[in-house]
């Protein structure tokens, strides 16, 4: 599952839950030999989508910040 945070800007998108993948990939049957790879594909996209929910709600705190100067 998807890990979030609420802040006053919004959710702040923390993650993937990934305890329970290694489990999951043995009940589907993957080889244990590709675990490592899907672990590393499955963290790179995560932190992608890490980055942009971050930048996303600077970008907020930013438009917020600016409209409260004026």
């Amino acid at each position: 599952g998807d890990r979030f945070v609420s802040t006053e800007l919004g959710l702040l998108y923390l993650g993937k839950d990934i305890s329970t993948l290694v489990l999951q990939l043995d009940l589907m049957g993957v080889c244990s030999s590709s675990h490592p790879l899907i672990l590393d594909i499955v963290q790179h996209l995560d932190a992608k989508a890490i980055k942009k929910s971050s930048d996303s709600l600077k970008a907020t705190a930013k438009k917020m910040k600016s409209k409260s100067r004026k």
